[in-house]
């Protein structure tokens, strides 16, 4: 049997979904109107998301993600960069963070790989601080961001936008919406911009 070819996920965060993030970014601000406190990233990667924060709002950022070695690597990026956000090597079920300790939290595309999802979400009510908001889906920023991204991608993978759409329907951020509005919290809702995101406040 022919391996599998992977895409290099530095390339894809770095090159090709580059121009998303700052979108991304202006779109959390703009919705959560949070601008200081702290900001913790899930799943972060090489940061991206996180670095484009920094650059818009008064933020103490933390970009947590599960394996070491990219940890690693997004400690490079931040310092080539000069921003000063800390990187944490840790798991969504398993936040190292006291409870009621974090403003905002943030998250595009881990979601859909968490192991348990009802954990995760209670760990993240667990240390949002009251008023506190919870962004977190996938989505590309802006439709003509989209565009560019699928056309990169297909060039790449042919099968990449079936496989990111099989992706997307894995997760019914309905069905978590209403598991999360009965764990005490103000709200949550679902807002579709060039993908879905849940937007949940403490």
């Amino acid at each position: 049997m022919k391996k599998k070819r992977e895409i290099p996920f530095i390339f894809v965060a770095e090159e090709i979904f580059r121009p998303i993030y700052p979108a991304i970014a202006r779109d959390i601000i703009r919705t959560t109107n949070i601008r200081e406190g702290v900001c913790l990233e899930i799943g972060s990667g090489t940061a991206a998301l996180s670095r484009s924060l920094a650059r818009i709002a008064n933020l103490r950022i933390v970009a947590l993600d599960a394996s070491r070695s990219v940890c690693k690597i997004s400690k490079r990026y931040i310092k080539d960069d000069k921003l000063e956000i800390a990187v944490v090597n840790g798991e969504v079920e398993n936040l190292p963070f006291d409870s009621s300790s974090i403003n905002l939290v943030v998250s595009r595309g881990s979601i859909f790989f968490w192991r348990n999802k009802v954990k995760a979400l209670l760990e993240i009510i667990r240390v949002l601080k009251s008023g506190g908001i919870a962004y977190i889906g996938g989505g590309f920023g802006n439709a003509k961001l989209k565009r560019y991204i699928e056309k990169r991608m297909k060039q790449i993978k042919p099968t990449w936008r079936v496989d990111n759409r099989k992706r997307m329907q894995k997760v019914n951020f309905d069905a978590i919406c209403s598991m999360v509005e009965n764990q005490g919290v103000k709200s949550c809702r679902i807002v579709r911009r060039t993908g879905i995101w849940m937007l949940v406040k403490k």
